[in-house]
């Protein structure tokens, strides 16, 4: 997940997303649906993929994740994780 989240934000987006939706679908199948570590790779994986322009899979990442926090915030350290990638969604015109 590290390694994929430096090489999306180091401008090797394309490289970045295959090891962070790697991540996201090993995380989907060892944790629990309600996990908010599965929350944190979908949210990754969602920032990568809009650096990359692919909007509508970045926005389905981003609104499971935001659906698993729930409106209370399961996780409340994924606020802020949350915020920063509908704030990147927003700013390509796919804000919420």
């Amino acid at each position: 997940e590290a390694k994929g989240t430096s090489l999306c934000r180091s401008g090797q987006a394309q490289e970045g997303e295959r090891l962070l939706a790697r991540v996201a679908a090993s995380e989907a199948e060892l944790f629990s649906p309600g996990s908010p570590l599965l929350a944190r790779a979908w949210l990754l994986h969602g920032e990568c993929l809009a650096a990359l322009g692919r909007i509508g899979e970045a926005r389905a990442q981003v609104d499971a994740a935001a659906k698993l926090l729930g409106p209370d915030g399961t996780a409340p350290h994924l606020r802020s994780l949350l915020a920063n990638v509908r704030a990147r969604l927003a700013r390509t015109g796919a804000g919420p």
